[in-house]
């Protein structure tokens, strides 16, 4: 049921998105000899079922292009896969879907921790902690990987 038309600016958003910043801050990393990139793309690259998932795994190739070709200036380039997380837009969302199935948001809640191994929603504080941590000087030899940060969920494994 996936539209053309949705498809492509899902992909020109994000995919594209995040190359025409990479090509815009690229050179100015190269001239410091040092930089960091660090990619958000949902955990939905690592199953099948949403077409979101399409989108996520071209950030995952992008990055891992990007990391061999800007590796040699000191440049790491690394993805995080945040799973369902507590946002802003979280609250409402629940709030929303708790009306239409007649219960409170706490169950809700509770459903959806219910699929994450730690039984709790990911806080997005929790996905910018990975990110400081990568944007620092400490991950130098971590580049070019995908990191699942949404708390277990998910039944794929990768070696």
């Amino acid at each position: 049921e996936a539209q053309d038309e949705d498809l492509m600016a899902d992909l020109n958003t994000k995919v594209l998105g995040y190359l025409r910043c990479c090509r815009a801050a690229a050179p100015h990393m190269q001239r410091n000899g040092w930089g960091r990139i660090v990619n958000i793309a949902g955990l939905a690259a690592r199953s099948g079922g949403t077409i979101s998932g399409m989108r996520n795994a071209a950030v995952v190739h992008l990055t891992k292009t990007l990391s061999a070709e800007l590796g040699p200036h000191g440049i790491t380039v690394n993805t995080i896969h945040p799973g369902t997380t507590r946002t802003e837009r979280s609250g409402p969302a629940y709030e929303e879907r708790a009306a239409r199935q007649g219960v409170s948001v706490e169950e809700v809640e509770r459903v959806v921790a219910e699929r994450i191994s730690i039984r709790r929603i990911v806080d997005a504080r929790e996905i910018a902690y990975l990110v400081v941590f990568l944007a620092s000087p400490k991950a130098e030899a971590i580049t070019g990987e995908a990191i699942a940060a949404g708390g277990g969920a998910g039944s794929a494994v990768f070696l």
